[in-house]
C-alpha cells in the first residue's frame, strides 16, 4: 500500500527498494570518491628549519621561526632510496619540500 508516495517500512526493508538503496548509496560513494580524488593537485609547500632527528623512514625538523614547532615528514619512496645514500647530519639547517596537507616529504635539501 502506497500513501503520499511512501513506501510502508515493511516493504521497504522487505521489499527491493532496500537492495536498490544500497546498491545506488554505493555507486554515489564510488563516482564521488574518484571525482574528488581528480580534482586534487599536487602542491608541495616547503618547511625551513634544523634537522633534530633523521631515520630510514622519517625525518624530524625545528622550525627556523618558532623554537617550538617540530614536524616531522615520512618520505616517498624515491627520496628514501635517495636519503639513504646521503643522510643530513644532526643540526643542519634544511628545507623540506612536503605534499600540501600532509607529511610526505619529496625533497630535501
Amino acid at each position: 500500500m502506497r500513501t503520499l508516495g511512501f513506501i510502508p517500512r515493511s516493504k521497504l526493508v522487505t521489499g527491493l527498494a532496500f537492495p536498490k538503496f544500497i546498491l545506488w548509496a554505493v555507486l554515489l560513494a564510488l563516482i564521488s570518491s574518484s571525482t574528488v580524488s581528480a580534482k586534487h593537485s599536487l602542491k608541495t609547500d616547503r618547511f625551513r628549519g634544523s634537522v633534530v632527528v633523521i631515520g630510514p623512514k622519517a625525518i624530524t625538523v625545528k622550525s627556523e621561526q618558532n623554537t617550538y614547532l617540530v614536524r616531522t615528514f615520512n618520505y616517498t619512496p624515491q627520496l628514501e632510496r635517495k636519503i639513504q645514500s646521503k643522510k643530513p647530519s644532526l643540526g643542519v639547517k634544511v628545507t623540506v619540500h612536503y605534499l600540501r596537507g600532509t607529511d610526505i616529504a619529496v625533497k630535501v635539501n
